[in-house]
Order: structure tokens, then sequence, then C-alpha cells
């Protein structure tokens, strides 16, 4: 599907939490944060070898979950636990943030105007455009409400997954976000971090 092809691209999941504001960003923290892709790539390409190789891939700036406005605090999360945090954490303060969090906190904005802009002005010409996402977004969601092989835990997830990416496309904030304009100068570094890290797994 068209919609996949798209989420996959952008790299991201969107949980909808109308509390969520948005932050701001500043030329100084995008800088910052671009200023640590390069080692964490090298982090994920030299696991250790008795690492879970789906462990590693938490410490990339991609989530496999597109539903998540903090895709990048989400994953922190299950970073925690991973043997090469204490790595990741060093490589973070020594780029300026106080905290893995307050790294986190702006790649989470990052990627939230990163994947509004590449919706706006996609790379492929081909690409869906908003309202045929909603739409085929919609008849996923049929199709999921009516398919009787799958366990009801997993079909609640999935509509509920579904349900927050519609919300999600529904939301002005996030199509209009604030700091589309401020990353646009930063899209093509952007670009070739992200696919430099996909070409690490």
């Amino acid at each position: 599907m068209k919609i996949v092809k798209l989420m996959a691209t952008i790299t991201i999941f969107f949980i909808f939490i109308p509390a969520n504001a948005q932050i701001t960003l500043s030329d100084a923290d995008i800088e910052k944060y671009l200023s640590t892709l390069p080692k964490l790539q090298t982090l994920i390409a030299s696991p250790d070898p008795e690492d879970n190789p789906m462990e590693s891939r938490d410490l990339s700036s991609q989530n496999e979950n597109l539903t998540s406005r903090t895709p990048i605090s989400d994953n922190l999360e299950r970073m925690k636990n991973h043997p090469t945090y204490d790595m990741f954490s060093r490589i973070v303060n020594d780029a300026g943030f106080e905290t893995p969090a307050d790294w986190a906190a702006v790649g989470d904005e990052i990627m939230m105007a990163y994947s509004a802009y590449l919706i706006k002005n996609p790379v492929d010409n081909n690409a869906p455009t908003l309202d045929e996402m909603k739409k085929d977004l919609a008849e996923q969601l049929s199709k999921v409400e009516g398919n009787q092989f799958i366990t009801l835990e997993n079909k609640e997830l999935l509509i509920n997954k579904i349900e927050n990416s519609i919300a999600m496309l529904n939301d002005p904030t996030y199509i209009t976000n604030k700091n589309i304009p401020i990353i646009r100068p930063y899209i093509g570094r952007l670009t070739s971090y992200l696919r430099n890290t996909n070409d690490t797994y």
C-alpha cells in the first residue's frame, strides 16, 4: 500500500496526544541533535556479538511503531536496558544535551516536523495525498474491524493505532507544524542520515 511506503519513509508513528505542546526548535538544538547521528549510526552498526539484533535497532532515531508523537522518547525507554546505553548517553552528553531525555525531546520535535514536511513536500511524485492517506487508513480500519482471524487483543491494538493515525492526520497542528520552516534547511541532512541509519540494519 502507498500509505505503508510513505509511513516507512517518514519513519514515524503518531500516537495522538492532544495535550502534547510543540516545542519551538532552535538551530543550535538541531545542530546538536544532528551531530549525534553519525556516532549513533556507528554504535548501531557495531553491536556486541551477544546483543539481540532487534534490541540494537532501538538505538536508532527510528521506530517501528508508526503511531507516536514521541518516537524518539518512546525508543529511549526501551534503550535503557540496552548494553550500549552508557555509550549512547556519553554521545548525547558530549553533544551538549544534559540528559538523554533532553536529546529525545529534541528528536521528537525534529521527527514530527520532518514527517509533516514530507507529507506536504513528498519526495516521490507517486506519494499519496493527505486525503488519500486518510482514505487508505479508513479502509485498513474497516478490514481490521471485520477480521475474525486475529486475537481480540491484537485487533484492539491495531484499531487503536489506526484510529490514532487518523486523528493525527486530522490534527491541524501536525500538518502545519510550526517547526517545519525551522528544519527546512536541514531536510537534506536529515534524509541522508535517516537513509544511512536504515542501511545499517
